[in-house]
């Protein structure tokens, strides 16, 4: 009789426990579908309150269904130079202002060129392009040494015209911290940092194409941030105003 009680006692229990397991169970299950139940409706909240920010152009990031954000506006404080007379392009935090120039290579001849530049505090921002199309006929109309005249020494002057300007930057410096070659789209070039005798740091880049040297300088204080920015946005354009990116290493046609 005892062992009759003992049993009918456990199966109570295993009766009682298997129902408030299954109790359990039944109320996660409604507490984790009324859960997703709210987690829906909000996102639908979201995704209207999305959509009317994308209309007014501040946002729509954050919800489902609203229209594509209005881009940012650009950085006013960045000016995105295009240039094309010169063929160039880049960012720069002023405002260029141009003049003429007159380069003299490094065996004698006069080229024409320009000079953009502009400052932005104890900054200072500059492109120099020189124009070497009509170097043969310049050569031939300055005066030289017979040595020194014929078409030889004008296909040396364009050549080593990255190698020379390279070595004006160096003559300026009061100590050079960075000299290697380089190149942007493809478009082979030297590129140089350097510091002045006053602590100021100079960062330089040249590059050669279609007969146009490029010279650009960052100046910037000794504790300043290096203008990366500008030194890395330089574009070479077509005629036409599109950018130039070559599939391999530019080389020039002479």
């Amino acid at each position: 009789m005892r062992l009759m009680r003992f049993a009918l006692a456990a199966l109570v229990l295993l009766f009682v426990a298997g129902t408030s397991f299954a109790q359990q169970q039944t109320q996660q299950q409604t507490e984790q579908q009324t859960q997703e139940q709210q987690q829906q409706q909000r996102q639908g909240r979201g995704g209207q309150g999305g959509g009317q920010a994308g209309q007014q152009g501040r946002g729509g990031g954050g919800g489902r269904g609203g229209q594509a954000a209005v881009p940012e506006p650009p950085d006013p404080d960045i000016d995105a130079y295009v240039n094309t007379d010169d063929l160039f392009s880049l960012s720069v935090p002023c405002k260029f202002t141009g003049t003429d120039t007159t380069w003299e290579s490094e065996y004698g001849t006069k080229l024409p060129g320009h000079i953009y530049s502009c400052t932005k505090g104890a900054e200072e921002y500059s492109m120099t392009v020189i124009n070497y199309t009509d170097i043969i006929k310049l050569r031939a109309e300055q005066e030289h040494t017979p040595a020194a005249r014929g078409d030889a020494y004008a296909r040396i002057d364009l050549q080593a015209s990255i190698a020379y300007a390279a070595t004006k930057v160096r003559n300026e410096a009061a100590k050079v911290t960075y000299d290697a070659w380089h190149y942007i789209n493809l478009i082979p070039g030297h590129e140089l940092q350097t510091t002045l005798a006053n602590g100021k740091r100079v960062y330089s880049a040249i590059y050669l194409h279609e007969y146009r040297l490029y010279i650009m300088k960052a100046t910037v204080p000794a504790n300043g941030i290096p203008p990366l920015l500008f030194t890395q946005s330089l574009a070479i354009l077509r005629p036409d105003g599109g950018g130039i990116r070559y599939q391999t290493i530019y080389r020039h046609p002479w």
